[in-house]
């Protein structure tokens, strides 16, 4: 595990929640549907790059936690 997954998942993260919050404020809604798209990205950013090691899902689960 190398700190570009990492910081490479705190930046997807920050995205889906950005994302997330927009859809929040402007539609009035919380849709089920964009916390697994933040969880795919902030999935997919770990996996690309480096290893892909239990570590590193673990990492990008615990990221994906902290963005929803």
């Amino acid at each position: 595990m190398n700190p570009i997954q990492i910081i490479s998942g705190a930046i997807a993260g920050a995205v889906g929640a950005a994302i997330w919050a927009a859809v929040a404020y402007f539609a009035n809604l919380e849709i089920g549907y964009i916390a697994w798209g933040i969880g795919g990205l902030v999935g997919v950013a770990v996996a690309a790059t480096g290893k892909n090691t239990t570590l590193a899902g673990v990492v990008a689960v615990l990221i994906t936690i902290a963005s929803l």
